[in-house]
């Protein structure tokens, strides 16, 4: 994919976009925590979810392109309403889009090395960090939610020994973008959502990678190569669906790192994720969330067929 100078000024596609909440009355009440499994029965990850509380509600949000999903979501809280909570869809503009990531997404730290600094932010940082540029468009999740992090942090403990890299999952594409500033040369990803596919390879324009992000249903479909390394940011429902593929995708000597596991679930997790090949090498645990990182015994790989090589960001 060519890799020229990105517009700055390009338009937001946020006309399509749809916002689905569950709102409750505070205070008291039930936690966040049953909202957020309904969002994840319906498929949505860790990243995409949202908390607004205000003095008088709690609101618990995810953002989707697809029209299936808000259908789904509709005939899912009809046939099993949630005690205490309400739900509603709203259809964003573009300029509700653009204000809601600019009230809520600043300069972020990253792991270690980095800060991923929101475009209307750019020249604005002046520390040390490596930065990388997003620009959120129609994607979910601005990158900074602890799965990304604690995927972030297992990634720099790789940094030097991977040349080619596969992000299963790729959101707006800020794994991507870490694993090319750490050394891969390569950098392919996929995602089921098709605004985050557009916003990732944007993402990757903005930060001078090449790279290229196909739509894909991950829990189908193989990936296309074995890779040094492959990250995916997913839930524990669909990583455990997916593990064969993601195992089958993992270069012979290679690592394979997920996350997107919530702390109570990660020891039945750890039980069933066994992809075929792999030894569990390091658990990394959050907050609230987990991650995990698995190695392929073996030496090289074949290299994947895809062609596409990074640089550095100015």
């Amino acid at each position: 994919m060519p890799c020229g100078k990105p517009s700055l000024k390009a338009p937001l596609m946020a006309r399509d976009i749809t916002e689905i909440a569950l709102r409750r009355r505070l205070p008291g009440g039930p936690s966040a925590g049953g909202a957020e499994d309904f969002f994840y029965r319906l498929g949505f990850e860790a990243r995409d979810i949202t908390q607004t509380e205000q003095k008088t509600f709690l609101k618990v949000s995810v953002f989707t392109s697809l029209k299936k999903r808000v259908l789904a979501a509709e005939k899912a809280f009809s046939k099993q309403p949630l005690k205490s909570w309400s739900l509603m869809t709203r259809p964003l503009g573009e300029d509700d889009w653009l204000h809601k990531w600019k009230r809520h997404f600043r300069i972020t730290p990253l792991g270690k090395k980095f800060a991923v600094v929101p475009l209307w932010h750019r020249g604005s940082y002046r520390g040390k960090r490596r930065v990388i540029l997003l620009d959120p468009q129609s994607a979910f999740g601005s990158g900074t939610h602890e799965t990304t992090r604690l995927m972030a942090e297992l990634m720099e403990t790789l940094e030097g020994r991977f040349k080619t890299f596969f992000d299963a999952g790729c959101g707006t594409g800020v794994l991507s973008a870490a694993a090319a500033f750490l050394g891969a040369r390569t950098i392919a990803g996929a995602d089921l959502d098709p605004g985050s596919v557009k916003t990732a390879r944007l993402n990757l324009r903005l930060n001078k990678i090449r790279g290229r992000m196909t739509r894909s249903d991950l829990t189908r479909q193989a990936l296309p190569g074995r890779f040094d390394v492959v990250a995916a940011n997913l839930i524990s429902k669909t990583l455990t669906e997916c593990q064969a593929i993601l195992g089958q995708g993992t270069a012979p000597g290679g690592h394979l790192l997920v996350s997107g596991i919530s702390l109570k679930n990660f020891p039945g997790f750890l039980r069933d994720f066994k992809p075929r090949g792999l030894i569990l090498k390091k658990k990394h645990r959050g907050k609230s969330w987990a991650a995990a990182l698995y190695q392929k015994p073996g030496g090289s790989g074949a290299e994947p067929k895809i062609q596409a090589r990074s640089e550095g960001a100015s």
